[in-house]
């Protein structure tokens, strides 16, 4: 999931709009959307699919997914029977909060999403976003005490410096096995893999928000030499720096000169 090192910010509080349970019927697809505002996914049962901008996601019970705005969804390939708990609200993000993607425990979950299925929406908002945040937040405690995430953070910390495992486990008083375990079995990668695609994401940022050349994008995201740089970002966005440097400035240059207008 490429949008995952992504955060849902607690800077201001995510406001609650409405939540419901949702069961799809066997062969039902995802269905096609585009929001301006955020959906939380809580996964009870069976499998949810569904792309975002054409990346495929799966989710499974236990696992929960925060859905982004302004993200063109599809559901091409059929889920499998899922049913979930789903809340909409306006939200901001970054790179501190809760992550977008984890899991929880639906014993601890479950006596909210109750509640607010029993309150309704004739409730006041306050009842209803009162549950909302104790969702957020049992969600928040069980990523906050997670080794995995611990080591997430400080990678996060120093994506822009030259911050090798060694310093990690000696930080956290972890093996270098142990911490490349454990990451792995809960973020599906390992911890180098990550670091360099959160360093890959903000030079796609820059490229889309600044002027800066090729190889100042490069240096400022933690890459000590363009070439690996280079190869890296073809690899995982099909496209050279440079060549998508120039795209995207084309989009963003008539929409600047019509502010000036």
């Amino acid at each position: 999931m490429r949008g995952f090192q992504m955060k849902l910010s607690f800077d201001s509080l995510p406001q609650y709009l409405f939540s419901s349970p949702r069961q799809f019927f066997e062969g039902e697809h995802h269905m096609e959307r585009y929001f301006d505002e955020s959906v939380l996914i809580l996964m009870r049962a069976g499998e949810l699919c569904f792309e975002e901008d054409g990346e495929p996601i799966r989710l499974n019970p236990g696992e929960y997914y925060i859905q982004r705005p302004f993200i063109h969804q599809t559901g091409i390939a059929v889920s499998h029977s899922p049913s979930y708990y789903y809340i909409h609200f306006y939200g901001e993000f970054g790179d501190m909060g809760l992550p977008l993607f984890g899991t929880f425990s639906n014993e601890k979950i479950s006596r909210y999403t109750t509640e607010l299925e029993l309150l309704g929406e004739r409730a006041s908002k306050v009842e209803r976003a009162k549950n909302f945040y104790s969702i957020l937040s049992a969600l928040y405690r069980a990523e906050d005490k997670s080794p995995a995430s611990q080591i997430k953070e400080l990678l996060i910390l120093n994506f822009d410096k030259r911050y090798t495992l060694d310093e990690v486990c000696a930080t956290l008083n972890f093996s270098k096995n142990h911490l490349i375990r454990i990451f792995h079995e809960q973020y599906g990668k390992s911890p180098y893999r990550f670091l360099i695609e959160y360093r890959l994401e903000k030079a796609r940022r820059l490229f889309m928000t600044t002027e800066l050349s090729c190889e100042q994008v490069a240096y400022s995201v933690g890459f000590e030499e363009y070439s690996v740089f280079f190869k890296a970002f073809r690899k995982y966005y099909g496209i050279a720096p440079r060549d998508f440097s120039e795209t995207a400035r084309r989009k963003i240059k008539p929409q600047t000169d019509k502010k000036r207008l």
